[in-house]
C-alpha cells in the first residue's frame, strides 16, 4: 500500500511537473512577447515625444516672430492714425510719412501670410505623424526678420 501510494504520488508529482512546465513555457512565451510588444511601443513613444519637443519649439518660435511683427505693426497703425488725423492726401506726405505707409503695407502684407502658413502638414497615411511644415514656416521666418530690419526704424 506505502509502496502503491509512493508510485501514485509520482507519477502524480511527474504529471503535474509535465503540466506546470508546458503551463510555464506558455507564460514564458506571453511574458517575453508582451516584453517586445512594450519595447515597441516605447520606441514609438519616444518618437512622438521627440516630434512634440521639435514642433514645440518650432511653434514657439513661429509665435514669437509673429507676436513681433505684430508689435511694429501696431506702432506703424498708431503712426499713420496720426498722420491721417491731419493730412489724408498722400500727394502732401512727407518722405517719413509715405515711409511709414510703406512699412505698414509690408507688414499687413507679412501678417497675412504668416497667418496663411499651416504649422503642420496632415499626412496621407494614417499610420504616419503629421509632417511639420518647416520649410515653409522656415521661409515666413526669414521674411519676417527681413521685413522687422527693413522697418524697424521710423525716419
Amino acid at each position: 500500500s506505502a509502496i502503491l501510494g509512493g508510485a501514485t504520488l509520482g507519477v502524480g508529482l511527474l504529471i503535474g511537473g509535465i503540466i506546470f512546465n508546458i503551463a510555464g513555457s506558455s507564460v514564458s512565451d506571453k511574458a517575453e512577447a508582451a516584453y517586445d510588444k512594450m519595447l515597441e511601443n516605447e520606441q514609438k513613444i519616444n518618437s512622438i515625444c521627440e516630434y512634440l519637443e521639435r514642433l514645440k519649439v518650432i511653434a514657439e518660435n513661429f509665435e514669437n516672430a509673429l507676436s513681433k511683427v505684430n508689435s511694429v505693426y501696431t506702432m506703424y497703425i498708431s503712426i499713420l492714425e496720426e498722420i491721417v488725423s491731419y493730412e489724408c492726401d498722400y500727394n502732401n506726405f512727407k518722405d517719413v510719412q509715405k515711409q511709414a505707409l510703406e512699412n505698414t503695407v509690408l507688414l499687413v502684407g507679412l501678417l497675412y501670410n504668416m497667418c496663411k502658413v499651416q504649422i503642420v502638414k496632415e499626412s496621407t497615411n494614417e499610420s504616419e505623424m503629421n509632417e511639420i511644415n518647416e520649410k515653409d514656416i522656415n521661409k515666413e521666418l526669414e521674411n519676417a526678420n527681413r521685413v522687422l530690419t527693413k522697418t524697424a526704424t521710423v525716419h
